[in-house]
């Protein structure tokens, strides 16, 4: 791989990971949830944050020559001191990889092979016998006889035997993915220190570095080949940018800062905290209505319109309908009485309103849930009042943040996208919280039950949709996050490796 595209997809990598002045998420003022998609996989998403932690310490660690200068100059203390780095090192690499071998995704196959896993224990057991031998040393000892020391000898050479048949095992595979990355990373230090503490010849030395770890590191940070850590991150890049833009056609991720680039260019992304979801309203509306064509006489009626006292129903006879004309209330399927119906109209007997004004004049019923069945001059029918009523309002939001991923409690320098919707805000058109409407999808109903109003304002379109694109997005998100995860872990694997590869290129200079 050439430094020029080793360098562009390195740089790539930064755009997930957190700088300095990143801040930590923090807790989601109530009532915003995260999806449940984004919960079930939180801990994955952490795992390959931690692991890229541990391989940013291992580029940290080897940004030096992993103790060989320290045995070189016989400074032991030094030497112990890189050995433990290695030791801690590897703890932490035992631990993630028992995280990583739990991954779901079958695109993290690559990080669970079990060669892998078996050359980093190796390792593990070999650097962990490798700094008993440093503990145990008699003080009495002179570095030159500690080296060369028949059980020094032959202890150093049962370590070597040991991580070179490991070694061999993952080279006749070909493994180079992040995880085994992560191992040979540490391995060539090792190698070159057991072989120094064993008089190997200094270009023999440099022989195993320049035909074995320096091409295998070449091999790791090569995207050309598709399982390598380059390989691995590339694809991860790709399918990040693939889901990105995918967000930014989704209406509900257009509207929390996914924004389309223009003429093939990447998208753009500036989280907003809180964006509109969807708002959707129902105008409970009944107008007046008569079930008959022609009212006739009923209009003018030859009748008195004086309530016949203490009759269930307004009652009259005129002069010239001998059969007599009927006005019967009814409200809510109850026949009200007379006095139910003076209180229910605040008048009396005296001031009573002639049928003709009950049915032609809108603000005589308007909201009064009356209905009225009448007789009059062989006329018969029924009367519905006008009803203005509720004017319902359900509307949601949505927020999404960006922050640097927390675990256990300590920042892991990953950028993480959190996607959340408010609970249902339910109110009338105008009430504080509520939005114009405007922005609402509304309809008008006869619907004077508030659990049917909900019920029906749940089903409308733009609610439904809105609901819809929301779930679209969250596994969209989800997606983004491990993406990220899996950039952030494979970018920092092949920085480890390219400053390995670079002192270990300088280390075969200085010894040839």
């Amino acid at each position: 791989m050439n430094d020029i595209s080793r360098r562009t997809l390195l740089k790539g990598c930064a755009s997930v990971l957190c700088t300095s002045r990143c801040a930590q998420i923090t807790a989601f003022t109530a009532p915003f949830f995260l999806s449940q998609s984004q919960e079930a996989k939180a801990w994955v998403m952490a795992a390959l944050a931690v692991a890229s932690t541990v391989a940013s310490m291992i580029a940290a660690n080897n940004a030096g020559d992993g103790g060989i200068g320290a045995l070189l100059e016989a400074n032991y203390k030094t030497l112990q001191e890189a050995v433990k780095k290695l030791d801690d090192i590897q703890s932490r690499l035992s631990e993630i990889y028992e995280k990583l071998e739990a991954l779901p995704d079958e695109i993290d196959r690559l990080l669970r092979q079990e060669t892998t896993r078996k050359l980093q224990v190796e390792l593990m057991a070999v650097v962990r016998g490798y700094g008993e031998k440093l503990n145990a040393r008699d003080p009495a000892q002179t570095d030159q006889q500690w080296r060369r020391d028949p059980v020094t000898q032959r202890d150093i050479a049962n370590l070597l035997f040991r991580l070179q048949k490991a070694r061999q095992e993952v080279n006749v595979q070909n493994l180079l993915d992040p995880s085994t990355a992560l191992v040979a990373t540490s391995l060539g230090y090792v190698e070159a220190n057991l072989q120094n503490i064993l008089g190997y010849r200094r270009y023999e030395i440099a022989s195993t570095i320049s035909t074995i770890y320096l091409p295998w590191l070449e091999a790791i940070l090569d995207p050309n080949i598709t399982n390598s850590t380059a390989g691995y991150t590339l694809a991860a890049n790709n399918r990040l940018a693939a889901l990105m833009s995918a967000a930014a056609i989704n209406p509900v991720g257009a509207s929390v800062g996914f924004r389309a680039g223009e003429q093939g260019t990447s998208v753009t992304l500036s989280p907003v905290e809180q964006s509109l979801l969807a708002c959707v309203g129902i105008n409970d509306y009944r107008p007046k209505k008569t079930d008959f064509d022609d009212m006739g006489d009923c209009i003018n009626p030859k009748y008195t319109s004086v309530p016949a006292p203490g009759a269930n129903s307004v009652a009259s006879t005129g002069p010239d309908d001998p059969s007599g004309n009927s006005l019967t209330f009814l409200k809510n399927g109850h026949q009200l009485s007379t006095p139910e119906v003076m209180r229910l109209f605040g008048r009396t007997s005296s001031n009573f309103p002639p049928l003709g004004s009950l049915l032609t004049d809108p603000q005589v019923l308007a909201n009064s849930d009356v209905e009225i069945a009448f007789s009059c001059n062989r006329v018969r029918g029924r009367v519905t009042s006008e009803r203005i009523g509720a004017k319902d309002r359900l509307m949601s939001n949505v927020s999404l943040k960006e922050g640097e991923l927390i675990e256990a409690g300590q920042p892991t320098g990953v950028l993480m996208l959190s996607l959340s919707k408010s609970e249902e805000q339910r109110g009338t058109a105008g009430g504080s919280g509520m939005v114009s409407d405007t922005s609402c999808e509304l309809q008008t109903q006869d619907m004077v039950d508030a659990n049917d109003r909900l019920s029906r304002m749940r089903a409308m379109g733009r609610w439904a949709e809105a609901e819809k694109n929301y779930s679209d997005l969250s596994l969209l998100v989800d997606q983004i996050n491990l993406e990220r995860g899996r950039i952030a872990y494979g970018g920092r694997a092949m920085l480890a490796c390219e400053v390995t590869r670079q002192s270990l290129t300088k280390l075969v200079d200085d010894y040839a």
